[in-house]
C-alpha cells in the first residue's frame, strides 16, 4: 500500500506570505507535517510591501513549513508568466510552477496546473460572442 500525501491548498494569499505560513505551521503542530502547500489565485500582492514579503521568503534560507507551490492570476505574475513559461524554484522549497503544464514532484506527486489570466482571448472571445449577436 501506497503512503498517503498530506497536501494544503490554498487561494488569494494576495502577498501575505508571513500571515500565510504562520497558519500553516499551527495546522501542522495540530495535525502534523504536510507534504505540500499548493497556492492558486491571487497569490502575488498588489502592495510595494506584499512583493516585498514575497521576496523574502522567495530568498529565505531558512526552509518554509513546508514545500510550497504555487500558481498565480494577479495582474504581478505577467512579467513571471513569461520569463518563467516552465517555473522556477525559488529555493528549495519554494516553486513557482510556471504557466501551465503537468510536473511530477519529488514526493511522486503528479499535478497539472494553468495558471494565469489571459485578456487578450478574453478580449477576442467578447467579439466573437458580439459578432455572433449582430
Amino acid at each position: 500500500m501506497e503512503a498517503k500525501l498530506k497536501i494544503l491548498i490554498g487561494g488569494n494569499v494576495r502577498g501575505q506570505f508571513g500571515k500565510l505560513f504562520s497558519i500553516v505551521e499551527k495546522l501542522q503542530e495540530k495535525s502534523g507535517k504536510f507534504d505540500a502547500l499548493f497556492l492558486v489565485g491571487q497569490t502575488l500582492g498588489k502592495k510595494e510591501s506584499q512583493r516585498e514579503e514575497f521576496s523574502k521568503y522567495a530568498s529565505r534560507p531558512e526552509k518554509l513549513p513546508c514545500d510550497t507551490y504555487f500558481i498565480d492570476s494577479s495582474e504581478w505574475s505577467g512579467p513571471l508568466m513569461h520569463s518563467k513559461r516552465d517555473g522556477f524554484d525559488f529555493n528549495k522549497n519554494f516553486h513557482f510552477l510556471g504557466r501551465s503544464g503537468v510536473r511530477v514532484l519529488p514526493n511522486g506527486l503528479t499535478v497539472a496546473f494553468l495558471g494565469g489570466v489571459d485578456n487578450l482571448r478574453m478580449e477576442r472571445k467578447d467579439k466573437e460572442i458580439k459578432d455572433v449577436e449582430d
